[in-house]
């Protein structure tokens, strides 16, 4: 039955390539991290994270991000601050990163390789292709999100916030020159 083959395709894990139509960078999290829908869409996407050096070159790992934290201390990430880090999850092992430190640039084979390899070794399941289709629907969807007046007063607000935070941490900065 081609509908059998069709559902068992959709629940068979996903190539890990696949997770690159699920995959934030920086600058998506630049633009994103102010919005009301932040904190739920960023669930279940992947992101490139730095995660050191060695041999003077940047290591990477492919992490899947499982939450977001408010640290309430503020560090620039673009041309904004803010005060958000991302739990990120790699094999079973979860970890709070600041989002200065994920890459805009794609996965590397050798990375996804690495995830992939870590997932067999824990004996854990990769995300299904029917998982990343409904992420990328989702992820679509709040290209035309519409806001409550509640938001926009929110949203307009934290703006005004940020540029206090940014003026007083130009002023520190002038201070200690």
């Amino acid at each position: 039955d081609d509908r059998a083959f069709a559902i068992s395709q959709e629940e068979m894990p996903a190539d890990a390539d696949q997770l690159e139509r699920i995959r934030l960078t920086r600058s998506k999290l630049e633009k994103w991290v102010i919005e009301p829908f932040f904190n739920k869409v960023v669930l279940g996407c992947f992101v490139r994270i730095g995660i050191g050096t060695a041999d003077g070159r940047p290591i990477y790992r492919v992490a899947e991000v499982v939450g977001v934290k408010d640290i309430g201390r503020h560090y620039q990430l673009g041309e904004r601050m803010t005060t958000k880090r991302l739990d990120l999850k790699i094999g079973e092992s979860t970890k709070s990163f600041q989002m200065a430190f994920v890459s805009n640039q794609n996965f590397e084979h050798s990375e996804l390789d690495k995830y992939e390899r870590v997932l067999r070794d824990l004996n854990l399941k990769g995300k299904t292709q029917r998982c990343i289709d409904q992420k990328v629907m989702e992820l679509k969807s709040y290209k035309q999100y519409e806001y409550t007046d509640e938001e926009v007063t929110r949203l307009v607000e934290d703006q005004k916030k940020s540029l206090v935070v940014q003026r007083g941490s130009l002023a520190t900065r002038r201070i200690r020159m």
